[in-house]
């Protein structure tokens, strides 16, 4: 399946890891797409459009929390830049936790988890026949561990033991 935002194919699954809260569709295309998407659409396509610039001025602030510290801010702003041509977006996002999971060993948690996002974009419409969009994009993830549980068997005797965690002291 192919995953296209904005006409961009995300090719490795790290290029689709953007909060995108300023979404205006989402097209799910079934069966095989490959004639516009390339190979990698044999199953279909999701194809992700978000919100173009406009020359009135909007804006849209979402605030969140929850479990494990979680805090989530979220912002857009967009109009006109000036010329009756010319338009701007700016999305901004961040999103925090402290973790869910509790290492007794360490005695911290292990998956703690931050994100900031800043997208800008402007839109140029000098005449019917020219146009262009340019955009930047500045995205920085910091996060703790890979949660997994190791599972271990004995060498000698060939027992099962569930939850090893590989730490000194645990059995």
């Amino acid at each position: 399946m192919a995953v296209v935002v904005d006409g961009v194919l995300q090719t490795a699954p790290g290029q689709f890891n953007v909060d995108l809260f300023d979404i205006e569709q989402i097209e799910v295309l079934k069966g095989p797409q490959g004639a516009l998407y390339g190979r990698n659409a044999i199953g279909g396509a999701i194809n992700i459009t978000t919100k173009k610039p406009a020359q009135d001025f909007e804006g849209k602030v979402l605030v969140g929390g929850g479990n494990g510290g979680l805090v989530k801010a979220q912002a857009a702003v967009s109009g006109g830049l000036g010329a009756d041509s010319l338009a701007g977006r700016l999305t901004v996002s961040h999103k925090e936790y402290d973790g869910y999971l509790w290492n007794t060993y360490l005695r911290t948690e292990p998956d703690p988890y931050q994100d900031q996002n800043i997208t800008g974009r402007i839109m140029w419409d000098p005449s019917a026949s020219f146009s262009a969009d340019i955009r930047a994009n500045y995205d920085r993830t910091t996060s703790g561990a890979v949660n997994f549980v190791m599972n271990r068997v004995d060498a000698v005797s060939g027992e099962y033991t569930k939850g090893f965690s590989g730490l000194p002291g645990d059995a």
